[in-house]
């Protein structure tokens, strides 16, 4: 952005540049990354070449990921930035290319002449460790990760300024001996459930590709299956059956598979409402005011609180030692004792 003012005789230009990198900063989405073997540097190279940038990893190759990463709602930037505040470094853009690239990690930079240590400050950051800075000018252009020596100490370059003010360009220069990044949180995970399909099923454990994917695989993490109603009485759920990633805490790293949900409901249901679907076609729903079983497309028998309603495809047989009362278009069984229903 280019902005011109005149004052007088004199004209003020104001001139505002973006590196290329602030086009990873543009786009939100969604995806996972469940491949636990891979490093923080593979991961992050593959979220960042898939947005079109190429990355410079001096963090995270030997850092294995060990629990699943889930970009949600984040842009590449976003995501990247998180990644590398938990490992407690930090994300450099690229000012030379032109292109969307960066550094994940401090960039290695050459060794530089020493500052002028007659004119400087010094700012003191007080937390769970001090962290202290100095700031100092000079005319001579000197990039980011770029090392020296001040006062004695090896240091880094750390952040660079500039301003143009009475004919000359000064640079103003942050010099640190190390860096201390505080972490990044997502806190849209408390709460999330993500909607995927059964893979693989291993013990207690499954595999799910994950709506967010969309059929991009991933090399499916076997999470771990708690269902509302504990460990007494469950089945677990097969392949290709619908279930919910849930996430209790922020970050997106603990998640567990709470609930599998049955195909083809089409009436609106209620956290009370409970399914078991068998890939053969049987169900049984359990209701709040009812029990309903199925036998695929042939059977249907549910029992109501105040009454049993039944029906079938095939041919049913009404036999009582008393009488029995047929009216027309339904018929209705009435017994003091008990009712047994077969059918042939």
């Amino acid at each position: 952005m280019l902005k011109t003012e005149s004052e007088g005789n004199f004209e003020k230009v104001y001139l505002e540049a973006k590196s290329a990198s602030c086009m990873l900063d543009k786009r939100r989405e969604s995806r996972s990354f469940q491949n636990v073997e891979n490093t923080y540097a593979k991961t992050v190279k593959e979220a960042i070449q898939q947005s079109g940038g190429q990355v410079i990893c001096t963090a995270g190759k030997e850092n294995k990921m060990e629990t699943p990463l889930i970009r949600y709602g984040e842009t590449v930037w976003e995501f990247v930035m998180r990644l590398a505040r938990y490992l407690g470094t930090c994300v450099i853009p690229d000012i030379i290319t032109g292109r969307p690239n960066l550094w994940f990690g401090m960039r290695k930079g050459s060794h530089i002449p020493a500052f002028s240590e007659n004119r400087f400050s010094c700012d003191v950051k007080k937390g769970e460790q001090t962290e202290i800075s100095y700031q100092t000018e000079s005319r001579n252009f000197y990039k980011i990760g770029d090392q020296t020596v001040f006062l004695g100490r090896n240091m880094r370059i750390c952040s660079v300024e500039a301003i143009f003010k009475n004919g000359e360009l000064i640079f103003t220069y942050r010099l640190k001996e190390q860096d201390i990044y505080e972490r990044i949180e997502h806190n849209g995970f408390a709460g999330l459930e993500l909607m995927g399909t059964v893979e693989a099923v291993y013990q207690d454990r499954l595999k799910v590709s994950l709506d967010i994917d969309r059929g991009i695989s991933t090399d499916g993490y076997a999470y771990p299956y708690y269902p509302e109603t504990g460990n007494s009485l469950y089945a677990m759920p097969e392949k290709g059956a619908r279930v919910a990633l849930h996430f209790c805490r922020e970050g997106g790293r603990e998640g567990y598979i709470l609930h599998c949900l049955p195909n083809g409901i089409r009436h609106q249901t209620y956290s009370t409402d409970k399914y078991v679907d068998t890939v053969y076609g049987n169900s049984v729903h359990l209701f709040g005011d009812s029990i309903d079983f199925f036998q695929k497309n042939s059977c249907h028998l549910s029992l109501c609180n105040e009454n049993i309603l039944f029906s079938s495809s095939n041919k049913l047989y009404i036999s009582a030692v008393d009488e029995v009362k047929i009216k027309a278009r339904r018929i209705t069984v009435s017994t003091p004792d008990e009712l047994n229903v077969c059918q042939g």
